[in-house]
């Protein structure tokens, strides 16, 4: 990589304890399966707080320390991790009799767990591979700039999409649930509605960034890298596919028949990698890395339920119908009026209008034509729920 010589020793500190890092996110993990899996939500929802309070106390303490910045940040997310797989772990010990560590021997469910686990890691290690792999290629042909827009985009995106993220966690079990007790229908239902929700959740929260990209950038930033802008548009036009398609590769994961599907799918996520080196060998723009990642992400978002077809009770017809249609006749109506204020005014109180008009609007059109009766039904009691609270 294209690193500065002077910042070797800083990069090198990163990379240390990012594997640390790693490392003790990995032992986090049955802990927090556990939370899930006993629908602990309120538990999952004041410890993500915490965790991202902490993260948060990490920028003061970055503006006050008169140490390598870069260094104190890996280190103190490292410090945080820690922290939070301690809380995980003296939760789950003291609430759940069921969650013992002990060291034990059994060759059939150690068959199953490394069968599932292997073929499920074959797909992360894809996904790492084409992302780590596509920023190197950035690197290499643009240089270290280029990284830094890279990184912006994808703060911008996983803060949407953390939201988005956690909504999964509350059907991810019912789902799972679901097909254990055979009942297809219900489950079918269920993946329906989540497909749209986890869309239109998503579509709300990112048109309003979309549209005001730049003055967002240039309020946070100040001076906005080069590409900073498209990258993100890219991005969530990438993730917006992904939100819709988790409940259907959760549903994939809950039948347990993962071999293929995570073969296929590793072979067309690292695809990415040498189709992005022609187009940059070619001397195109890095925006063709993320156009490349886009199509991609389609092709894997339409064999998600023509697989389903294969392993369960599943009508990619009637998901056309119910879900991909809807959501893009939505997807159609939305994109004029926050595109229109835009060119109105770029005035600081003109974008703060337009972002709140955007958000009015699409919450509207999502309301009244992208939800069926019973789910805009649902959403009124949640809503009063919420007010009751």
């Amino acid at each position: 990589m294209n690193i500065p010589a002077e910042r070797l020793t800083a990069a090198n500190w990163v990379y240390q304890f990012s594997v640390f890092t790693f490392c003790i996110n990995i032992l986090r993990v049955p802990y927090q399966a556990a939370i899930i899996a006993y629908e602990r939500m309120a538990f999952y929802a004041y410890l993500s707080i915490v965790e991202v309070i902490l993260q948060l106390s990490i920028v003061y303490i970055l503006v006050v320390s008169e140490f390598d910045q870069l260094i104190i940040y890996a280190g103190l997310l490292f410090v945080v991790a820690w922290i939070i797989y301690f809380i995980s772990y003296f939760f789950c010990r003291f609430k759940f009799t069921t969650i013992r560590f002990q060291f034990t021997w059994e060759k059939s469910s150690l068959k199953k767990i490394t069968s599932f686990s292997g073929w499920s890691l074959l797909g992360s290690l894809a996904n790492v591979g084409a992302q780590q792999g596509i920023n190197m290629l950035l690197n290499i042909f643009y240089g270290v700039a280029i990284n830094a827009s890279v990184g912006i985009a994808n703060q911008v995106s996983s803060a949407i999409y953390r939201f988005i993220s956690n909504f999964s966690v509350a059907y991810q079990p019912q789902i799972v649930q679901l097909y254990a007790a055979e009942k297809r229908y219900e489950l079918i239902n269920l993946v329906f509605k989540s497909s749209k929700f986890s869309y239109f959740l998503f579509l709300i929260l990112s048109v309003p960034v979309f549209a005001y990209c730049e003055p967002i950038l240039q309020f946070w930033l100040g001076t906005v890298p080069e590409y900073s802008a498209g990258f993100c548009r890219l991005i969530i036009l990438y993730l917006l596919f992904d939100a819709a398609s988790a409940p259907l590769w959760i549903s994939v994961q809950a039948t347990g028949k993962i071999r293929n599907y995570q073969i296929f799918m590793s072979i067309l996520i690292l695809l990415n990698l040498p189709f992005s080196y022609l187009c940059l060998r070619a001397g195109l723009s890095p925006y063709s890395v993320w156009l490349i990642r886009f199509l991609l992400n389609i092709v894997a978002y339409l064999f998600r339920f023509v697989y389903l077809k294969r392993v369960m009770d599943f009508s990619p017809v009637d998901y056309l119908k119910k879900v991909v249609f809807v959501i893009f006749i939505v997807t159609f109506l939305v994109i004029p009026i926050p595109w229109c204020l835009v060119y109105i005014t770029d005035k600081p109180w003109g974008i703060i209008l337009g972002i709140i008009v955007s958000l009015f609007s699409t919450v509207s059109i999502v309301y009244f034509i992208g939800l069926t009766k019973s789910e805009t039904d649902f959403v009124k009691v949640l809503v009063r729920k919420l007010l009751k609270r």
